[in-house]
């Protein structure tokens, strides 16, 4: 079945905290990179797990460094249309914990949405300080 098209609100509206491995697969099919917790950078212990979707323009691909490695250059570009993180429960079977989702908005900044079901936010790409910062919006 799937996404018949990936933007950012089909994404919010169709994943789910608690989706199984298999439920995330028959929605956005195998993932273009998987992470394990001691292979990120961040440290975080608490997600063993991340998966990473890329839904680039036709013809472009991104060469991760890192599997958490997000493609600020190809979204600013618009080369990148949307990444997606995924990060996994560490109890079996593993369900979704949370997601992220990193995207260029019609204004031209970077922003990531962030939903582990108890909250929700929205940051943008701060590029001097090469970070991002929560916004409403």
């Amino acid at each position: 079945e799937g996404l018949s098209e990936v933007n950012v609100e089909e994404l919010k509206k169709s994943l789910s905290i608690g989706f199984s491995k298999k439920e995330v697969k028959e929605l956005l099919g195998k993932p273009d990179d998987v992470a394990r917790e001691n292979s990120l950078e961040t440290g975080d212990k608490g997600n063993p797990e991340y998966w990473r979707y890329d839904f680039p323009t036709e013809g472009y691909s991104f060469d991760a460094k890192t599997p958490d490695d997000i493609d600020l250059e190809g979204l600013q570009k618009g080369d990148m249309k949307i990444q997606l993180r995924l990060a996994w429960t560490s109890d079996f079977p593993r369900k979704l914990g949370s997601y992220s989702i990193f995207y260029k908005d019609n204004d031209g900044l970077i922003y990531s949405y962030y939903n582990n079901d108890t909250d929700e936010n929205y940051s943008v790409y701060e590029p001097k300080s090469d970070s991002f910062i929560d916004v409403q919006k």
